[in-house]
């Protein structure tokens, strides 16, 4: 069973991590580059496309395997009155919202590519990747804290 758990265990980081990464790398310099003019409306749509792809895949590897360990490693109680607890509750709110504000944000991004330049629709969705990237900064924070 441990070989198991260790493997969820990789396997939850390693997804984690790229997901994580590359909200910060899509807020932190594609669309800074889309809104400056620097990319293409094509390209833009390409890269979306793609960021689609590895957050909704992350968003299903996280559920099977942050399920597991949850389910190995706390019980309800322990999740409840204990600060690690505490931490691993508020990991599974801030991965709902980041899951939501994405999906939803990459939708709008990807519909308005489709009669707007790059810069256009960056703009219209700017807010929702912003708190977006600060929804994974604050994951990486109570990551750390775990």
């Amino acid at each position: 069973m441990a070989l198991i758990d260790t493997i969820m265990a990789v396997f939850h980081m390693l997804f984690a991590g790229i997901w994580v990464g590359g909200t910060l790398f899509f807020v932190g310099i594609i669309l800074p580059a889309a809104r400056a003019g620097q990319m293409s409306t094509d390209g833009l749509q390409w890269i979306a496309g793609r960021f689609t792809t590895v957050t909704t895949a992350s968003i299903l590897f996280l559920l099977i395997t942050g399920g597991h360990l949850a389910g190995n490693f706390y019980t309800f109680g322990s999740l409840a009155s204990t600060g690690r607890g505490h931490l691993v509750l508020s990991m599974v709110v801030l991965w709902v919202i980041l899951s939501g504000l994405l999906q939803v944000g990459l939708r709008r991004l990807r519909r308005e590519l489709g009669s707007r330049t790059a810069k256009v629709a960056v703009e219209q969705n700017l807010p929702l990747f912003f708190t977006a990237g600060a929804v994974a900064l604050a994951l990486l924070v109570v990551a750390g804290l775990l």
